[in-house]
């Protein structure tokens, strides 16, 4: 892979972050309580606190964990040169990126897929795929 690898797979996945949060805030219909129906849906969600909708009794905090969970990638990038140009962090970067920003316009997180309980953005799985790829890639160099 090339040294640009990360950053075009963190461009792209903050652009289809961001394009997809924008689509979601002028197509769904406002957050409901009680969002009933399929157990996958599109469905407007408004995230208050960090992951799960933990801390959102708590302003600011989860601004901080978004801004704290930035400075711990770039750590851990900076502490992994044998994986720096992997895409996973460029999906990372983006994943973090996006909610962040999120955080920093909003107030909040939009989300817009609700798979049963759990509500969810690209962002989220940008991260989660971010996560595993990496974690792949490290066991298979062992």
């Amino acid at each position: 892979m090339n040294r640009l690898t990360p950053f075009l797979f963190f461009a792209a996945g903050l652009s289809a972050d961001v394009l997809s949060k924008e689509w979601a805030l002028r197509t769904l219909p406002p957050p409901t309580l009680h969002a009933g129906g399929d157990f996958f849906a599109l469905a407007l969600h408004f995230n208050r606190g960090a992951a799960f909708s933990l801390l959102r009794s708590v302003p600011g905090a989860a601004l901080l964990l978004s801004v704290a969970g930035v400075c711990l990638l770039a750590a851990m990038y900076r502490s992994l040169p044998a994986f720096r140009r992997s895409p996973a962090w460029g999906l990372l970067f983006a994943g973090a990126a996006g909610n962040m920003a999120d955080r920093l316009l909003h107030g909040y997180v939009v989300d817009w897929f609700r798979a049963g309980p759990l509500h969810m953005n690209a962002a989220d799985i940008l991260l989660c795929a971010g996560g595993a790829l990496l974690m792949l890639q490290m066991l298979r160099k062992k």
